[in-house]
C-alpha cells in the first residue's frame, strides 16, 4: 500500500516537474504532502461529531487540520452543512465520513458519499497554500470530486455551518463572498493522483488557508455529471507555495530539486524499460 501511493506522489512530482521552464524570472515553490496516516485526532473523539485530526507535512512542517461535513441539516431543512464525524479507515490511512442521520463505520456510507447527503472534508492549513493534488485509498461505484477554496473573511467552518449547496453556489457567483469553485475531478480512482490548480506561472493558482474537497454536488459544481453515486476515501493530498524572486532564467533550489526527482524518476523508467 505505501509502495504503490508513493509512485503516485512521484508520478505527481514527475508531471510538475516536466512543466518547469526557463524563464527570465524564476520562482521559489515550497511543496508539502500529507498522508492521513501521519494524521492524529487533536479534537473530540474517534467517533464523535465535530472531531478534528491534525496533519503533520512529510516535509517542511506544515500543517493541516481537517474536519468532516455532510448536508445533513443544522438548521433543519435536511439539505444544508453541518459538522460529521471524520473517521479512520484501512489501517488509520484513509479518511471517510458518518454524518448523523443513522450511518455507521460498517455501512456503504461511511465513506466521503453523496447518497442522500453530501459529504465533504474541510481542511484548514496553518498558511496559505495552493492545494494541488489529492490521492484517494479507496472508491466505490464512482468518484466525481469537487475543489473549492474559501475567499472571505474570518473561520471558514462558521461561514460553512448552515449553508445549503445553493447558497454556496451564491457565494461563487459573487465572487469573493464565501467560497469559490476551483476544480472538478471526475472519475478519480485510486490508480493515480488527481492534480489541479497546478499551472507554472507565479500568480496563476488560486490559494487559500481553508479547502473543502466534498463528493459531487451538481450545485455546487455546476457541471452535470452522470448520474452515478460517488463513494471515495482520501488517503493523502498535495499543496504548494510559490514565489517570484529575481531571475537569470536559473531556478531556485527548491525548484531544481523537484526537476532532479522528476527526470531521476523519467531516467528509472526507462532503465526498468530497457532492461525488460
Amino acid at each position: 500500500m505505501t509502495h504503490k501511493k508513493s509512485l503516485k506522489w512521484l508520478s505527481l512530482a514527475a508531471c510538475l516537474g516536466s512543466s518547469l521552464t526557463f524563464a527570465p524570472a524564476a520562482f521559489a515553490a515550497d511543496t508539502w504532502n500529507w498522508n492521513v496516516s501521519g494524521c492524529s485526532l487533536s479534537s473530540g473523539t474517534s467517533s464523535g461529531m465535530g472531531n478534528a485530526y491534525g496533519c503533520t507535512s512529510t516535509v517542511g512542517g506544515k500543517t493541516a487540520t481537517i474536519t468532516a461535513w455532510s448536508t445533513t441539516g443544522y438548521n433543519g431543512s435536511g439539505s444544508d452543512f453541518d459538522k460529521a464525524s471524520l473517521r479512520r479507515y484501512a489501517s488509520n490511512t484513509e479518511f471517510g465520513v458518518v454524518n448523523d442521520t443513522g450511518e455507521t463505520s460498517t455501512d456503504s456510507q461511511h465513506a466521503i458519499d453523496n447518497k442522500n447527503h453530501t459529504d465533504a472534508v474541510l481542511i484548514q492549513f496553518s498558511g496559505s497554500v495552493e492545494l494541488n493534488g489529492l490521492n484517494l485509498g479507496w472508491m466505490y461505484n464512482d468518484s466525481d470530486i469537487s475543489i473549492l477554496r474559501y475567499v472571505g473573511n474570518g473561520d471558514a467552518s462558521a461561514a460553512l455551518l448552515g449553508k445549503t449547496a445553493a447558497q454556496i453556489k451564491t457565494d461563487m457567483d459573487n465572487g469573493g463572498d464565501g467560497w469559490d469553485l476551483v476544480a472538478n475531478k471526475f472519475n478519480v480512482g485510486t490508480s493515480a493522483a488527481a492534480t489541479f490548480n497546478n499551472a507554472n506561472a507565479v500568480g496563476s493558482n488560486e490559494s487559500s488557508s481553508w479547502w473543502l474537497i466534498t463528493a459531487y454536488n451538481q450545485t455546487i459544481g455546476t457541471t452535470t455529471a452522470d448520474s452515478k453515486l460517488d463513494y471515495f476515501k482520501l488517503f493523502s493530498f498535495a499543496a504548494a507555495s510559490k514565489t517570484q524572486t529575481p531571475g537569470t532564467g536559473v531556478p531556485e533550489p527548491a525548484t531544481l530539486t523537484l526537476a532532479a526527482a522528476a527526470l531521476g524518476a523519467i531516467g528509472w523508467v526507462r532503465r526498468r524499460r530497457d532492461q525488460a
